[in-house]
């Protein structure tokens, strides 16, 4: 589909209104300026988002991301999902599952592994939309996700009945109706298209490269989730609060970072296209400066937010700032390796930058370093962006296919 800055500057602002009543409606639980939930209920409802999260991503085994990147440069081609969903997603949420008993009761297991499966479907359905560039109804059905939950979880702090229970359930209805209304208004007819199919190897190798992009980003609070690694850490009660609220910060900025990415990549990679001729090494030089300078300014600005304790410095915001600006290159590395087929290079290089964030957060611990933690990230992806640039031109590896196969379908 060839860019146009007026449909794909509107697609952007589409998506980004979904994504701030959602920013919007998560940063007001996590910083206790509403006072919608208790503190132990607040943990549990960002715990249990970050849980849901993790375990989406093992359960969707990296197939949106496949999709999209598959579709954006061949739109000929036809997906069965449901297919993905039975083959893939159901046995990976079992597993997924098993993890979140450590943390959670049985009956939010239950709503969160119910939850992963409706939402798997979703995800996958939005990358072909927005593969299509259909931009519009992306953000309606977000909609019916996060902000129709975060609608849901204030109605029932108004009516004095904002439990754990009821959480789970609210979130478990809202992702069950996008499921639902995507489903119904996808075009599920093959129309003769060509249709796709992943080898068994693309499928283990799909899913650890999604496990891999999750740690990449968010391992800090897996690891601050157990408690036996709280108290090694030294992460008190209030420390935990105020540390959810900090990683708040590039979650939202991921959101924003995420649309752009979903409305840019594809045209960028597109050799005839417009918006590639437009971006030259010096404005790419000043839009960094610039995306840089807005992060730590508005990072800034973003702590003054939590009203609870400890008070939050700049010192403290620095380091989930830092994780912010690079979210953006990140992503752009990851879709070109993956849109490429190259996904042998971008395992090699999640690896490796994993290794030198366990490395990092070692040395800061023995160090004494109270905010070590923290660092882990910013530092597993600088160290991803910098192989990113060393390893240009040398991936090596196509696991995934290039083409449309003959005949079989997605089943992952």
């Amino acid at each position: 589909m060839s860019f146009s800055w007026r449909h794909h500057s509107t697609g952007f602002l589409q998506l980004l209104g979904s994504g701030l009543l959602s920013a919007a409606g998560l940063t007001a639980v996590a910083s206790n300026r509403w006072n919608l939930l208790d503190k132990g209920t607040a943990v549990f409802f960002l715990l249990f988002i970050q849980w849901q999260t993790f375990s989406l991503t093992i359960a969707k085994c990296g197939i949106d991301n496949f999709i999209f990147a598959t579709l954006s440069r061949d739109a000929s081609l036809f997906i069965n999902i449901r297919r993905a969903i039975f083959r893939t997603t159901l046995p990976l949420v079992a597993a997924a599952s098993f993890l979140s008993f450590w943390i959670f009761p049985l009956w939010a297991v239950a709503a969160m592994g119910i939850s992963v499966v409706l939402d798997s479907y979703s995800l996958m359905a939005i990358a072909e939309t927005n593969a299509q560039a259909k931009f519009r109804k992306t953000a309606f059905a977000n909609l019916l996700n996060y902000p129709l939950f975060l609608l849901g979880v204030a109605g029932l702090s108004i009516a004095g009945k904002a439990g754990s229970f009821e959480i789970a359930v609210t979130f478990l209805f809202s992702s069950g109706l996008r499921a639902v209304w995507l489903a119904a208004h996808r075009d599920h007819r093959e129309l003769g298209k060509a249709t796709l199919s992943v080898s068994p190897l693309a499928q283990v190798s799909l899913g650890t490269q999604q496990a891999g992009n999750y740690a990449l980003f968010r391992i800090d609070q897996l690891i601050i989730g157990f408690e036996g690694a709280r108290n090694l850490l030294s992460v008190s009660p209030a420390v935990l609060s105020s540390y959810l609220f900090l990683a708040k910060f590039p979650e939202l900025c991921s959101g924003l970072f995420n649309h752009v990415g979903t409305v840019s990549f594809p045209a960028i990679a597109n050799s005839d296209s417009d918006l590639r001729r437009w971006v030259t090494p010096w404005r790419i030089t000043l839009i960094t400066a610039a995306l840089a300078l807005g992060i730590l300014l508005t990072g800034a600005g973003f702590r003054l937010l939590w009203l609870g304790n400890p008070r939050l410095t700049f010192g403290g915001i620095l380091p989930f700032a830092i994780h912010a600006i690079f979210i953006l290159p990140a992503n752009a590395i990851t879709y070109r390796l993956l849109s490429h087929g190259q996904l042998h290079s971008l395992l090699v290089r999640q690896g490796a930058a994993l290794a030198v964030g366990a490395l990092g957060l070692a040395i800061l611990y023995l160090c004494g370093a109270t905010d070590g933690l923290a660092w882990m990230v910013p530092i597993q992806l600088i160290a991803f962006t910098g192989l990113g640039f060393l390893l240009e031109g040398n991936a090596e590896g196509k696991t995934l296919p290039q083409g449309p196969p003959n005949g079989g379908s997605l089943s992952a």
